[in-house]
């Protein structure tokens, strides 16, 4: 009885032996498997990070890369200037300043595009043909420039003390004077602080269309020989006191200044009596004056438009259309 009781003792023990190694192992089995699915979930991360660290290098290279070729684009953009949209057919009859000089507006066709450069080959209908032509120096027939230019307004102008017949330089209007005169910043560096405008020429554009015009006639004579009289001697700038010397046909005057100076064909609104001031505003159809571009030489034409800039446009008598004419370039009848 003792050796059986000691028997099962024995087997109870290694029951309970075994029972505790079937545990131990079960135990381990659970913890390899945790550890399995940490390492797993180390391994994920460590790849998605390495991707993201892919990409936002990927993105920064992409950046880099388009920060160079902007810049290369601008330093391009210097040497070459603007390059204009094409809006010229090749077959287009237009005019352009032959090899950029000063007023030789030449008629002639555009002969091809290059698109390399964004400029055209004009041929001349004088047989004369010109590669590398600026949009700038081509104008269509009807096509003006306007008279005010705004800052920042690209152009070509005549660099002070070239020569007479010298091409015209590339550059930007820096300002507008007050007087007619521009600053120019030019594309090689150098700046010229009163530019005539008659010398800087800027895009063309065409005009937008107008009402026809009802243009009045001149009134009868209003001035009698001997009337005192104030009168821009040569269309200029001032009024000079003098006297009406003679009443022409034509509707003009002969005047005699007080400083013994005499000028004949004077038109009736360069003359003004005593008294006599400026309307208080211009409007279209009004007879005028006007210093073309700025210059100094007065031609007669029609105030045409008022715009809403305080300027107007003026049709020419000889054809010729001006906008954005600043009022102050506009000579009309004193009353």
């Amino acid at each position: 009885a003792a050796k059986a009781e000691a028997a099962q003792a024995e087997a109870a023990q290694a029951e309970a032996e075994a029972a505790q190694l079937a545990k131990a192992e079960a135990n381990a089995e659970r913890e390899a498997a945790e550890a399995e699915l940490i390492e797993e979930a180390r391994r994920k991360k460590e790849a998605r990070l390495a991707a993201e660290a892919a990409a936002l290098k990927a993105h920064a290279n992409e950046e880099a890369t388009a920060a160079a070729k902007r810049k290369a684009e601008a330093e391009a953009a210097k040497v070459r200037g603007p390059i204009h949209e094409h809006d010229l057919a090749v077959g287009t009859q237009v005019a352009a300043r032959f090899k950029g000089m000063e007023f030789a507006w030449s008629p002639g066709t555009v002969g091809a595009w290059d698109m390399a450069n964004g400029t055209y080959r004009i041929d001349y209908d004088d047989g004369d043909v010109e590669e590398g032509v600026a949009r700038i120096r081509i104008k269509t027939p009807g096509q003006a420039e306007k008279g005010l230019i705004e800052d920042g307004t690209r152009c070509e102008a005549c660099k002070p003390g070239t020569k007479p017949q010298a091409p015209t330089a590339p550059g930007v209007v820096t300002a507008a004077n007050g007087d007619g005169t521009y600053s120019v910043k030019f594309d090689d560096g150098a700046v010229a602080l009163d530019v005539e405008r008659k010398k800087i020429y800027v895009q063309s554009v065409t005009p937008p269309p107008r009402k026809p015009l009802v243009i009045p006639q001149p009134s009868k004579p209003d001035l009698a020989v001997g009337d005192t009289i104030e009168a821009r001697f040569g269309g200029g700038l001032e009024h000079h006191a003098g006297k009406v010397a003679a009443v022409n046909d034509d509707g003009t005057y002969n005047i005699a200044y007080a400083d013994g100076d005499q000028e004949e064909g004077v038109k009736r609104l360069r003359i003004k009596r005593p008294g006599d001031q400026n309307p208080k505003a211009l409007i279209a159809g009004m007879r005028c004056e006007a210093r073309h571009g700025g210059g100094m030489q007065c031609f007669d034409g029609v105030i045409s438009q008022a715009n809403s800039d305080g300027t107007f446009d003026v049709d020419y008598d000889d054809g010729d259309r001006e906008q954005g004419v600043p009022a102050e370039l506009i000579y009309v009848q004193e009353i």
